[in-house]
């Protein structure tokens, strides 16, 4: 097993949020500054938008560690390795993101209830469909850059940083704002990764993430727009 330094203000920054967030998962002694890369991983991606107000940075994703791949696969790139490394660590969230999503959005489409059903059961349909697109896109964008990306549903657990939802039953307005929630983390780690891959001159992703964003908007805009006049959905 490999190990990572990263600072002690960053350890104790995880720290703190991770007990709060994820203890039965995830604990570690905040003086041992050596954290094993797959307790990095989770650190870094689980929880990383609310333990720093913001989707992870380029520096926090080059301290990610990168699968490793075979010479079959090691796509060769123009781009500066350090840089692919960035784009890829943040991709892969992404990609797991978009996975939970896609599955929270079809719970909430399958689920539904009330006078409005149909509206929403059809809407949650398309989102889904929406979400689910987006997904091999971005895991082909890795395999361009030479990297390696999801193989499991485990590794989508280990990466996705919105919580699944396992209610037995929601409520229909708490169901669209639950999902305007996730749609509103997903595009602002999907800006994150926008300016990863533009300041290192990724162009072909950044064309791809501006297209997923622009829908990831148009998700929350219905969203936002179907719980207005809510007082009258039972």
């Amino acid at each position: 097993m490999t190990t990572t330094r990263i600072g002690q203000p960053e350890v104790q920054r995880l720290e703190q949020h991770t007990r709060s967030n994820f203890d039965s998962r995830l604990t570690f002694p905040v003086q041992d500054i050596r954290v094993t890369e797959n307790l990095l991983l989770n650190l870094l991606t689980v929880g990383a938008q609310a333990a720093y107000g913001r989707a992870p940075s380029e520096e926090l994703m080059l301290k990610l560690p990168v699968q490793p791949v075979s010479k079959q696969l090691a796509t060769t790139t123009d781009l500066e390795p350090k840089g692919a490394q960035a784009i890829v660590s943040a991709l892969n969230p992404l990609i797991a993101d978009a996975l939970a999503v896609y599955l929270k959005t079809k719970n909430f489409h399958w689920h539904m209830s009330g006078s409005h059903f149909r509206d929403y059961h059809l809407m949650l349909d398309e989102q889904a469909d929406s979400l689910l697109g987006s997904v091999d896109p971005l895991a082909e964008r890795v395999r361009k850059l030479g990297g390696s990306t999801l193989r499991s549903i485990s590794q989508v657990s280990t990466l996705q940083t919105v919580k699944d939802d396992v209610e037995e039953f929601v409520e229909p307005l708490e169901m669209l704002g639950r999902l305007m929630k996730d749609n509103k983390h997903l595009g602002a780690a999907q800006r994150a990764a926008h300016g990863i891959c533009e300041k290192n001159h990724d162009y072909g992703t950044s064309g791809l993430l501006e297209t997923l964003i622009d829908e990831t908007e148009k998700r929350t805009w219905f969203l936002f727009e179907a719980m207005q006049g809510g007082e009258h959905t039972r």
